[in-house]
């Protein structure tokens, strides 16, 4: 297991060139949709921009629901893609422990033998959580400022 985890906002870009080819002679209604898609449709290069939002260290619990709910359950080889709407569930699940600590244990639960650290439900775990709380919201506030903009939220391990 992995000990610290990074939170990135990525940005998705094509290069695209132009279709030299000829294209087909299309009918008079459908001039406009062939301009956008003969000319436009050869994707030159996928360009990546990755922007490092924030990072935990040994937050078991955040670890444990990512890969859960944004994995299949499967542990990371690389890349794990949140959606907003998973990011929105995260964001309240760590609002209601941090209202009602009582809750820790069952909605977000450590997780078991990670790095021999035992099942405390200390001031540390809820410091993380309210961390991810506020991160959440940054990104989430983010991502609705930047709409059609091809950003998305990447976790990763290392």
């Amino acid at each position: 297991m992995k000990l610290d985890q990074y939170f990135y906002i990525s940005k998705r870009t094509y290069k695209v060139r132009m279709n030299n080819l000829e294209s087909p002679i299309y009918p008079k209604e459908l001039n406009e949709l062939e301009n956008s898609v003969i000319k436009d449709c050869f994707a030159e290069s996928v360009i990546n921009e990755r922007y490092q939002v924030g990072c935990l260290h040994h937050a078991s619990m955040i670890r444990r629901w990512i890969i859960e709910n944004c994995n299949g359950g499967n542990h990371p080889s690389g890349e794990i893609y949140i959606s907003k709407h998973d990011l929105k569930t995260l964001l309240n699940l760590c609002a209601k422990v941090l209202q009602d600590k009582s809750k820790a244990e069952k909605l977000l639960p450590i997780e078991t033998g990670y790095f021999g650290r035992g099942q405390d439900y200390d001031e540390l775990y809820f410091s993380k959580l309210n961390y991810m709380l506020n991160l959440a919201a940054m990104i989430i506030k983010f991502l609705d400022e930047n709409k059609g903009q091809h950003y998305f939220v990447v976790y990763e391990e290392s």
